[in-house]
């Protein structure tokens, strides 16, 4: 055999090998993606939140990346979506029967009870368009100590 089909048979081996790796383990894959991504975009977004005014250094990484806090945001959002779709969040809505939630005085007490719950490795976003309640999007592992965590501030 030459040694141009020795590494021909080489190359088809490393392709057909490639082909069972994504096969198997594409979900994976896209997940590791996504969610890669998106704490990246995480952290931009926290980054220009941070920021009152535009710095230097903002405008020039605006320049160089062509990156806001807004597109920062919408891409966070984005891979959160196909996480979600991926079945790697849940999405679930939490309606309080026992209070009337107001943002201003029942959100710092919510906040500090989820900071005592998850620490910043758990990823979680709520979104306040549900009358009175909130939309959750968070690991399905996570989801009970989320049940607990709203059932028991929604009886205080």
């Amino acid at each position: 055999m030459s040694r141009r089909a020795k590494i021909l048979v080489v190359i088809g081996c490393l392709d057909f090998a490639c082909l069972v790796v994504r096969a198997f383990y594409q979900k994976e894959i896209r997940v590791a993606y996504h969610r890669n991504r998106m704490w990246a975009a995480r952290k931009t977004a926290d980054w220009f939140s941070y920021r009152q005014q535009e710095t230097p250094l903002e405008s020039l990484q605006f320049f160089l990346f062509r990156m806001s806090g807004h597109k920062a945001s919408n891409t966070m959002l984005y891979h959160e979506g196909e996480l979600i779709e991926l079945g790697y969040f849940e999405k679930r809505d939490f309606v309080f029967t026992n209070r009337i939630y107001t943002n201003d005085g029942d959100w710092p007490v919510l906040l500090s009870q989820i900071t005592n719950t998850f620490d910043s490795t758990h990823w979680w976003t709520c979104r306040l368009p549900v009358s009175n309640g909130l939309n959750l999007v968070a690991t399905p592992a996570d989801m009970p100590k989320w049940k607990k965590l709203i059932s028991d501030f929604d009886k205080k």
